[in-house]
């Protein structure tokens, strides 16, 4: 994994990414918890699982200029190293 990176103060991150794959998944026989709030279809929750990614894994981040649409010299670095900490909020 990413042990260089990952440290105690990250802890928050893996409870709530924790906490929402619990909330997405669905249990024996019944909806997930979220499904029960939102009455979203089961197909849409399937991908969202299917789209999970292993918290603390490396991940690369698009450079906000080319994310844009700007244009950088050929040789510039586009992207930077980081650590996935769970879904975005929004």
């Amino acid at each position: 994994r990413n042990p260089d990176n990952i440290d105690a103060t990250l802890w928050p991150f893996a409870m709530t990414h924790s906490a929402y794959i619990w909330n997405i998944t669905p249990k024996e026989g019944i909806l997930s918890p979220n499904a029960i709030l939102t009455k979203l279809l089961t197909n849409e929750i399937y991908n969202k699982v299917r789209s999970l990614k292993i918290w603390g894994c490396p991940v690369y981040v698009l450079d906000f200029k080319v994310a844009s649409g700007q244009k950088l010299p050929k040789w510039e670095i586009k992207s930077r190293r980081g650590v996935y900490l769970g879904v975005s909020p929004k």
